[in-house]
């Protein structure tokens, strides 16, 4: 498990879900600004986008109502969030973290 170069606390995911900059994530504990590499979070932000104009369309096909449809993109969101983050924290996507 990584952890952050500063206070050596592995990051948590309400960090990750907080982050305004995929690619910069800032410690819960000590502040520091986690730096991830910047392909692979332009690649997650952009599979993000792309599943959930697949989700649009397809609820749209089928005739769901908006709350189907904001349901199911919140929920999309938050597993992707999760994914994410789990990938930084065990070092799949490359960051500054140790």
């Amino acid at each position: 498990m990584k952890s952050c170069p500063n206070c050596q606390k592995p990051p948590t995911f309400i960090a990750v879900l907080s982050a305004l900059n995929p690619a910069r994530i800032r410690c819960t504990y000590c502040k520091q600004t986690i730096i991830i590499k910047t392909l692979p979070a332009v690649l997650a932000t952009a599979t993000a986008l792309i599943l959930s104009l697949i989700a649009i369309a397809t609820i749209d096909h089928f005739g769901y109502g908006m709350s189907i449809m904001a349901i199911a993109l919140i929920s999309l969101g938050l597993l992707l969030e999760a994914a994410y983050f789990l990938a930084i924290r065990s070092g799949r996507i490359a960051s500054n973290l140790h």
